[in-house]
């Protein structure tokens, strides 16, 4: 997903397909297309560039991105 973002553009549209797709819901809002973007969005501000700056190294990067990835969400 962070090297294809298009790949969660059709999630998305396939959750709101879904929920349009049911009986009662065809008109309703859908309003989890936009949390989910703002998360997503929330989550690519985090710089790999930063987390290596700080000094993490291998395996380490990754952890340490994942960590404020979800800080970076929380903080929403």
């Amino acid at each position: 997903m962070w090297r294809k973002p298009e790949r969660l553009e059709q999630v998305l549209l396939c959750c709101e397909a879904d929920h349009r797709g049911r009986l009662g819901l065809e008109n309703e809002p859908y309003p989890q297309r936009e949390i989910f973007l703002r998360a997503y969005q929330a989550a690519l501000g985090v710089a790999v560039q930063a987390v290596i700056a700080d000094g993490f190294h291998g395996k380490q990067i990754k952890e340490e991105l994942d960590k404020r990835r979800v800080s970076a969400i929380e903080a929403l």
